[in-house]
């Protein structure tokens, strides 16, 4: 029986796809690449919060799919009907690839109703803002180093404790990489190796836990509840959020931890953003303006200010780009004035040049 797949999520597919192709040498057998394509797959769902497809394929694991014949044979017959080394232009085969991992794996691909919640920028920034307050503090260097040794102290069997610290010594000062690789046993190194990976888990898993709860405290109460409400089956937000956020890929880079939070936040919990609107100024030749200001103009209507040179504007409006003058930054342009000269009364100068 067909299983439900949203059609939004066609493109982190295919954009799975484009990596596989591009890394995928000439000629080498498909049966690697069907397994990367399905384990893929897993990634994608979980980080969607599509549990209700997993569980409708029994993937219960990331090599689940794989371990399925039927649905594993059906996949590399799909791809050698693509025939990837074949002819073809090669901008179109992560497409066909992603389409035919669909058909491999019996996906019904729908329209999902669009539920999006519009939110001022305002609490756009007010988000972005709380996300980013912790993670400079909780992931800040040398805590974070600190953080991830004294976690992974109690995940370490004490008879390791000599190996333990001449290895995180060695650490650098985010915690993640080894400067020196001490001589140590290699049955006692693998331990403490593992004790940190797992502490560097848990200690993003503990900070992202830390910042959905900023967020919540920010975001409107119809947006706050969605964090906690289940996107398909059981797996909400929060949950999904968490799991983005400790994906080695992600790493314990602060901006990159940042970007993920936020990224998630935003689409697993369906909001939207109003784009923030611009002060209107009205046209007047004493004051002064700077690129990017939004005028209006009682001839030529509203407009934007493109550049800026001394005390003229190149102002675009909707049907032309208008040269106006101000009064440049700094008051206006002193010059010496010119011995006086018997003259006809000089005209006034006109606002538009």
């Amino acid at each position: 029986m067909p299983v439900d797949f949203p059609q939004r999520q066609l493109a982190p597919l295919q954009e799975l796809a484009s990596r596989l192709f591009e890394s995928r040498k000439t000629g080498l057998p498909l049966d690697q690449l069907a397994r990367d394509l399905m384990r893929g797959f897993f990634d994608v769902c979980t980080y969607a919060g599509l549990d209700n497809v997993l569980d409708a394929l029994a993937a219960t694991e990331r090599t689940s799919l794989e371990d399925r014949e039927p649905l594993f044979a059906a996949l590399v017959a799909q791809l050698v009907a693509i025939d990837l080394d074949g002819g073809g232009p090669r901008n179109a085969k992560p497409s066909q690839m992603a389409t035919a991992v669909a058909k491999g794996l019996d996906l019904n691909v729908i329209e999902v109703a669009d539920d999006t919640l519009s939110l001022g920028d305002d609490v756009r920034s007010a988000m972005t803002k709380a996300i980013d307050d912790v993670i400079k503090t909780e992931l800040a260097i040398p805590a974070v180093r600190e953080a991830i040794i004294n976690e992974a102290r109690t995940r370490c069997d004490e008879s390791f404790s000599s190996t333990f610290n001449k290895i995180t010594a060695q650490l650098d000062d985010r915690g993640t990489q080894l400067l020196k690789q001490p001589k140590v046993p290699i049955e006692a190194s693998h331990a403490v190796q593992r004790a940190l990976t797992e502490a560097r888990t848990a200690v993003i898993a503990r900070v992202a836990a830390t910042v959905i709860e900023r967020v919540v405290a920010v975001l409107p109460p119809e947006a706050a509840a969605r964090i906690d409400q289940p996107i398909t089956t059981r797996s909400t937000p929060r949950e999904v959020a968490i799991k983005r956020a400790i994906d080695p890929r992600v790493g314990m880079v602060q901006a990159k931890v940042v970007q993920s939070l936020t990224d998630s936040v935003t689409e697993l919990a369906r909001l939207g953003w109003h784009a923030p609107e611009q002060t209107v100024i009205p046209y007047g030749a004493s004051k002064t303006f700077e690129i990017g200001d939004v005028i209006e103009h009682v001839k030529f209507g509203r407009g934007t200010v493109k550049s800026r040179l001394a005390s003229r504007i190149d102002v675009e409006f909707a049907d032309a780009v208008v040269t106006l003058v101000h009064v440049p930054p700094g008051g206006p342009i002193k010059t010496t004035p010119p011995p006086p000269r018997r003259t006809a009364p000089a005209r006034p100068a006109d606002e538009e040049v």
